[in-house]
């Protein structure tokens, strides 16, 4: 990749990180579920997919993230 085109790109991650509470830089891929689960947090579209929780017994976690992904897509996220 070009100069150019790392910076720009160097350019959008930091604005992404600005927007973004100071917890979500502490937060692994599991507490950033969990925090979805408990309301914590509006939608987070970069943490990795870890399959538990799309199987039966995660019910709510599921219920919960496909609702607030729903809405995210709807409207702007009050914080990410």
């Amino acid at each position: 990749m070009s100069r150019d085109v790392g910076l720009a790109a160097l350019a959008l991650l930091k604005e992404l990180v600005s927007l973004c509470g100071q917890q979500c830089l502490r937060r692994n891929p599991i507490t950033t579920y969990e925090a979805l689960v408990r309301g914590e947090a509006a939608y987070c579209p970069f943490a990795y997919g870890y399959s538990n929780y799309a199987r039966e017994g995660y019910e709510k976690a599921r219920e919960v993230v496909k609702e607030r992904a729903a809405r995210f897509k709807k409207e702007e996220p009050e914080q990410l």
